[in-house]
């Protein structure tokens, strides 16, 4: 079913604003031990790190014999999740949100989504669910077709964009698919990354469900049931932490700003 991005802007304004975020930011820059150089079918033609760490990191592949095909990789912090299935949902949402801004700027109209499905790929760390998205969009009067894969890689997202003309092409789906099992299965973030030991307790609103993230390194524990709920969340958030087998490092517990002592 095809669906229309202006009726979903304001629900995927609110689910956006409302994803909290890691501080020091500038302690988390995307650095990637391993990346594939080349897949079948693409060479690696560069990559791009920005200054601001929430931005991230940039690399490029080009097919091998269709010009028009390039995908580019991102790697930046996209928020705190509890699990693959929020961080799908969420990405999704900041991809719908990002055309439906492009389009309210006049850079495209007649966005169309035209698939929305999960997809796994296999990591160093196992099974990653993720998300591909497919649209279609029209840009200076032309038809352009536009490819999104989606996953998380705590604490980054990872996300794989390709566009392309419309007419005379296929889809380049087995392509794009084809690169995005190869870059998952070989990148790895730093060691000093993967492997941080500092948990952070955040404050949530009143009467909010509390929860941990994938990593174990951020506990959300409502402002009102802090006392109640801190134990079993950091029980929890440490068993998180030791099955990362990063070694035997104590954890450290930091609040931030908005939780509470």
């Amino acid at each position: 079913m095809n669906r229309c991005l202006p009726l979903l802007a304001a629900a995927l304004i609110a689910g956006c604003a409302a994803q909290p975020q890691r501080d020091k930011t500038d302690q988390l820059l995307p650095v990637l031990v391993a990346y594939p150089q080349a897949v079948k079918g693409f060479a690696f033609e560069r990559r791009l790190d920005d200054k601001d760490p929430r931005v991230g990191m940039q690399l490029r592949y080009v097919s091998d014999s269709h010009v028009e095909l390039v995908s580019d990789v991102f790697v930046y912090l996209g928020g705190i999740f509890a699990d693959f299935d929020m961080a799908a949902e969420f990405l999704g949402r900041e991809m719908l949100l990002s055309l439906e801004h492009a389009a309210e700027h006049g850079l495209y109209s007649d966005v169309e989504l035209l698939d929305d499905a999960r997809y796994t790929v296999t990591t160093r760390y196992g099974d990653n669910p993720g998300r591909h998205m497919r649209f279609a969009f029209r840009r200076d009067g032309e038809e352009y077709i536009s490819h999104a894969h989606l996953f998380y890689m705590p604490p980054y997202s990872i996300k794989f964009r390709s566009t392309f003309p419309g007419s005379g092409n296929t889809s380049f789906d087995a392509e794009l698919h084809r690169l995005a099992h190869a870059f998952m299965a070989e990148v790895e973030p730093a060691e000093s990354i993967r492997c941080r030991k500092t948990v952070t307790i955040h404050g949530l609103p009143a009467g909010t469900q509390p929860w941990v993230s994938m990593d174990g390194l951020d506990v959300m524990l409502p402002v009102d049931g802090m006392a109640e709920h801190m134990p079993p969340y950091l029980l929890e958030s440490m068993k998180r932490l030791n099955a990362n087998l990063c070694g035997a490092t104590p954890a450290q517990v930091e609040h931030s700003q908005n939780g509470q002592e």
